[in-house]
């Protein structure tokens, strides 16, 4: 009876995979390599909705940014990995920044696979 459900289970698991072989693949984030910029203005010392803003004051359009977990950000152009742009994000020491986008475009049940070029390291 368990290997029978075993069996049942990976079944499942791999008629529910199928779907993403066989669909193209299309990105469903908006902007989703930062290149669709949008102008911002700073307060004083740069901040933005609790955010530091380095460098120029843009942001990446359709992105929200955390004012509960925020931190500093500054849209780059040296060295990226793709495209013109990157988004370096670094939270305080012991904390965590969020950006983000909600989404309403998934499906329940459905397998999506997800992808991203992240560098790490000390902010300085």
């Amino acid at each position: 009876m368990r290997m029978r459900n075993l069996v049942a289970v990976a079944t499942v698991i791999a008629i529910a995979a199928i779907p993403t072989l066989a669909q193209p693949a299309n990105n469903l984030l908006a902007n989703p390599d930062f290149e669709t910029l949008r102008p911002i203005t700073v307060e004083d010392g740069g901040l933005w909705h609790g955010w530091t803003i380095a460098g120029e004051p843009t942001v990446p359009a359709e992105w929200s940014f955390n004012t509960r977990y925020v931190g500093s950000m500054e849209v780059r152009r040296d060295d990226p990995h793709s495209g013109a742009y990157y988004l370096r994000v670094a939270a305080p020491e012991g904390d965590s920044s969020h950006v983000y986008q909600i989404r309403e475009d998934f499906e329940v049940g459905q397998w999506y696979r997800i992808s991203a070029h992240i560098r790490g390291g000390a902010a300085g």
